[in-house]
């Protein structure tokens, strides 16, 4: 199942990059010929204004054409035709509502969740026949102290414990402002000493999560610069991935850390399709930067027919790379 949800969220990223195309497009002015969904033959569709809405046999991906980017130039409603500021604002569309859905994910998963990148020391499970159940610890205890050690965050909570190495320890929590003291016995599962008890994310407030969704989003950035800067130095181990790449590791996300995971990847997701697409490379929406700045500087256009002849041949090296990640992802799966 979650390769299906893998799939899904991939498309959603997709669709709601082609949506921000289509609304700033719309809100310039420029006219849109086609929205859809999905790949194969058309199963539903319809026309309003100008444009043409319709749903495809399988609903992956999305697609929106402008009209005059690729053909009909001299439109006077098309791409080419309109100020440098609103085909500015229609291009960085797409990537922005990536990131706009990755801040509303983030901001739900915090809001449900909590911090998800801070263990709470209050006991979110306890396990039947541990020891922690046996000697009355429940769920909602807040660990104070471990062996009169002060536990600040859940880590402390682990190193009192393996230290312990089997002995009786010594655990005092805070119960509905009652303050318990119990003792239990530690016990070894695979190679370390457990008592049986789970922790859950610090709870946040919905201001505090608004703010923490932009914080995840800052970091993300950071880290992907980051690793640009391990590719172009020849640090970066493994290799690039496509699409199926991309359902495999969102699918071992979702099997390994469960829903939160994998909700988690899925902002990751947006905020990786966006900052992709920035880069100014031919066919890409970071490809038509570069053109922006030298009419802005030199207050000419560069001719459309000469643009456009350079994204095509971006497209070409796009779809080989393609075709070469896709091959190098499905070798991947089978091994």
């Amino acid at each position: 199942m979650y390769i299906v949800y893998a799939i899904i969220a991939l498309s959603i990223a997709a669709i709601a990059h082609e949506f921000g195309h289509y609304y700033m497009a719309k809100r310039a002015g420029i006219e849109v010929e086609e929205f859809g969904i999905g790949l194969g033959p058309k199963i539903f569709s319809f026309k309003r204004g100008e444009t043409t809405y319709y749903l495809r046999l399988i609903p992956f991906l999305g697609y929106v054409k402008i009209k005059g980017m690729d053909d009909n130039v001299e439109d006077p409603q098309g791409y080419y035709k309109k100020p440098l500021s609103k085909r500015f604002l229609t291009i960085v569309g797409g990537p922005l509502n990536n990131i706009i859905l990755a801040i509303i994910i983030f901001f739900l998963l915090f809001s449900i969740f909590g911090d998800i990148n801070h263990l709470s020391t209050k006991i979110e499970m306890v396990q039947e026949n541990s020891p922690a159940y046996n000697v009355g610890i429940q769920k909602g205890d807040k660990i104070l102290t471990i062996n009169d050690v002060e536990i600040k965050q859940w880590d402390d909570v682990r190193t009192e414990i393996e230290k312990s190495n089997g002995e009786e320890i010594k655990i005092v929590v805070e119960r509905e402002n009652q303050i318990l003291t119990f003792y239990l016995t530690p016990v070894k599962s695979e190679d370390r000493w457990i008592i049986g008890i789970v922790s859950g994310f610090e709870k946040v407030n919905i201001f505090d999560a608004f703010i923490l969704s932009f914080k995840e989003v800052l970091n993300v950035i950071a880290l992907f610069f980051y690793s640009l800067k391990l590719i172009f130095t020849g640090q970066a181990a493994g290799g690039l991935v496509g699409p199926i790449g991309i359902v495999q590791v969102a699918s071992d996300i979702g099997q390994t850390a469960g829903i939160v995971g994998f909700i988690w990847f899925a902002a990751i997701l947006n905020i990786l399709l966006a900052l992709t697409n920035l880069l100014p490379i031919p066919a890409l929406d970071g490809g038509r930067i570069p053109f922006f700045i030298y009419e802005l500087i030199t207050k000419k256009k560069v001719p459309p027919e000469k643009e456009n002849l350079v994204h095509f041949i971006g497209y070409i090296f796009l779809v080989g790379l393609l075709f070469v990640v896709t091959y190098f992802d499905i070798v991947r799966w089978i091994k």
